[in-house]
Parts: C-alpha cells; structure tokens; sequence
C-alpha cells in the first residue's frame, strides 16, 4: 500500500471516520499521483475495505473512508 496516500488521505479525513474525501485534486497534490496511479492505489485500498471509491462519468468524484482505514 501507498504510505504515502495513506498519509495524505489521513491528513484530510483527521481522526474523524467514517469520512468523505470531494477534494479529488487536492489529494492527487497531497500525494503526488496522477489520475492513473491515484485510481490503481485506491483500488487496493477499497479491496482491503479501507474505503469506497465513487465515479461519475469515469472520474473519482468521492472517496468514501471506513472507520477501519488505516492511521
């Protein structure tokens, strides 16, 4: 897993889960991800269970995180 997305998406959500993610370009900063490799490290994290990605018209438009997302 991205340590580094998880750390960005840590920084966003604080300590408050389950929580919601809608600043998508903002987290692709945070992390440093293009829209490819963001995709491609979310879907491992949503396979863990960590969090639900939401699209809409083929973008991530939110980012659903789990009260079990990692600290």
């Amino acid at each position: 897993m991205n340590e580094i997305l998880i750390s960005s998406i840590s920084k966003m959500v604080g300590d408050e889960k389950p929580a919601s993610i809608l600043d998508i370009n903002k987290l692709k900063e945070l992390a440093h991800l293009n829209d490819d490799s963001l995709q491609n490290e979310l879907d491992i994290l949503e396979k863990n269970g960590y969090l639900v990605v939401k699209y809409a018209n083929n973008k991530i438009k939110r980012i659903i995180i789990n009260a079990s997302f990692p600290n």
